[in-house]
């Protein structure tokens, strides 16, 4: 099943990749807050989130230190997976 087993923690790797990534010159953490929820979308599932929740994590998560990488992909698998919901007719 590989090191990220479901789709909580495959989306938590995705998130820290993208909000530590700085693929561009702007727009990095709004691109990644664009991907996450499609790939969950793609994947049958959603985030119950209040307004503005996923951008703050992603902004805590491109603040944090790398030498911390693996306990903040673990801190946030276990947030996605508390606010994960299948979409109607979704897979997940």
């Amino acid at each position: 099943m590989g090191k990220y087993g479901d789709l909580a923690a495959k989306t938590a790797a995705l998130l820290y990749a993208l909000a530590k990534l700085q693929a561009c010159v702007e727009g990095n953490k709004r691109i990644a807050l664009l991907l996450v929820e499609r790939f969950l979308v793609i994947n049958g599932s959603r985030l119950r989130l209040q307004p503005g929740e996923l951008a703050d994590m992603i902004l805590a998560t491109a603040q944090a230190e790398p030498a911390v990488r693996e306990e903040t992909i673990n801190m946030l698998t276990g947030w996605i997976r508390s606010r994960l919901e299948s979409l109607p007719g979704g897979i997940s």
